[in-house]
């Protein structure tokens, strides 16, 4: 980011406060040490530059992607199987300079047990019952720094529903 700019979006923030209201409870006012106004139209273009660094964790060498919007973020990788996609999410978001470290350096604390994982297949397994003859393959949780991250089969990116047979039957309805 250009200096220039840089400086000017500190100085909107200098000597700003806020406080949170709620019911009949006012907070105390607290400084802003960064922070642009609620609804600013440049919230779109800071925030192309606050998360720029973690489209870096990428190695697409390795079959891995990122992809970013505002406050959103979504990390993707391809494998053969399973496993191995769970092996490489795990090391993008752990190695140096990897999602973690980008959380930690940018003062945004990922709440990771509000992450998933999905493994985006239509392979099938069969069931032990036999009714139905066939599920989609199971797919295991990752841990991020101890906390594990579970399966979910389906997932709202950008109001957006993704399942993990990309069959788009939850976006449909």
């Amino acid at each position: 980011m250009p200096e220039e700019y840089a400086n000017w979006i500190q100085r909107k923030v200098e000597g700003r406060c806020t406080s949170m209201t709620f019911d009949w409870y006012r907070s105390e006012a607290q400084g802003l040490v960064r922070g642009i106004d609620q609804g600013c139209p440049l919230s779109g273009i800071t925030f192309q530059f606050y998360n720029a660094d973690l489209l870096e964790i990428k190695d697409e060498k390795n079959s891995e992607e990122a992809v970013t919007f505002i406050n959103d973020a979504l990390p993707l990788v391809r494998g053969k199987t399973l496993e191995e996609t769970n092996g490489k999410l795990k090391d993008m978001m752990e190695w140096a300079r990897g999602g973690m470290d980008w959380s930690d350096t940018h003062q945004c604390n990922f709440v990771l047990n509000k992450f998933g994982v999905m493994g985006l297949t239509r392979r099938r397994e069969p069931t032990a019952g036999g009714r139905p003859a066939t599920r989609p393959v199971r797919h295991k949780p990752i841990s991020l720094h101890g906390v594990e991250v579970l399966v979910v089969d389906a997932h709202n990116f950008l109001g957006v529903i993704i399942d993990q047979e990309l069959r788009w039957k939850d976006q449909v309805n």
